[in-house]
């Protein structure tokens, strides 16, 4: 069992754990004075893994994630109640995500298929761009990305 886990801005008694966990793949909200936990996983999710989760700081109940085996980005605006596909087939499973959600919630991604790519798009994840030149295509992967 793999999982990571990610904060809820703005609410410190909230977590979420993402990745797989023994049954199955899940996205799970954890609240930590209860110990009250909810699945809010897309729905198929079981099979597949979600890498990647990234949650607004303005709005803890925007969510971004990536799933590996489908290579989809998708986003819930309700704290996983309802999810919808940002982007389908990035064509890699993406291991790095950050989202710049207060300039049109512009969109990086990275990862590697046969080469390393970083994504990048300008609007929610409807095209990208690869920004990747040829030496980071030459690295092993990129499994964090941070902006300012």
């Amino acid at each position: 069992s793999a999982a990571n886990v990610a904060s809820v801005p703005g609410n410190p008694d909230r977590m979420l754990f993402f990745g797989y966990m023994g049954s199955g793949s899940q996205v799970v909200s954890h609240v930590i004075s209860t110990g009250v936990e909810t699945n809010i996983s897309p729905a198929g999710l079981t099979t597949k893994i979600a890498n990647c989760l990234v949650s607004n700081p303005s709005d803890p109940n925007e969510l971004i994630i990536t799933v590996n085996t489908d290579f989809d980005l998708l986003y819930s605006a309700n704290l996983g109640t309802a999810w919808s596909t940002l982007y389908a087939s990035l064509t890699f499973n993406a291991t790095g995500l950050a989202v710049k959600w207060d300039e049109l919630a512009r969109v990086f991604v990275g990862g590697k298929p046969a080469l390393v790519q970083l994504l990048y798009s300008p609007n929610e994840g409807s095209f990208f761009s690869n920004l990747a030149g040829a030496a980071l295509g030459a690295v092993a992967n990129i499994t964090n990305i941070e902006i300012t």
